[in-house]
């Protein structure tokens, strides 16, 4: 689809990034963002931590750009360790920095994140105002 429609008003990368993440085809996740640099919707938001955290480990970096990502949107995290169960559908639409922008990613990118060892303790410990991720 992206071929036929490089332009992607369909949003198919969206899609595409989570089943990438999922199948660890971080290589072609990375061509893929930076296909679409000036994309800052959720899904590339949270994937260039997750990918760097990936391909480096909890670093400076990768935590810096987590901090950013769950600044933008708060409520993907409650999702990823499942303090809040997903809704049986996903919305059709959402607003920025929604609850429904989160379960549309979330959806999305959610076993992605449950396949990488240790990536699911790396963002709760983020979002613990207790122990909480600083960058270095």
């Amino acid at each position: 689809m992206l071929v036929l429609n490089p332009t992607d008003n369909l949003g198919v990368r969206y899609m595409l990034s989570g089943y990438l993440a999922e199948i660890k085809k971080y290589d072609e996740l990375e061509k893929l963002l930076t296909k679409y640099p000036d994309d800052f919707g959720l899904h590339w938001v949270y994937a260039y931590p997750l990918l760097k955290f990936v391909k480096e480990g909890d670093t400076p970096k990768s935590k810096k750009l987590l901090l950013e990502a769950i600044e933008r949107n708060k409520f993907v995290v409650d999702y990823l360790i499942g303090k809040k169960k997903m809704p049986k559908y996903v919305p059709d639409s959402y607003a920025v920095d929604s609850d429904d922008e989160a379960v549309c990613y979330v959806a999305d990118f959610k076993k992605a994140w449950e396949n990488i060892a240790g990536a699911i303790d790396w963002i709760k410990r983020a979002n613990d105002p207790n122990n909480r991720l600083t960058p270095e």
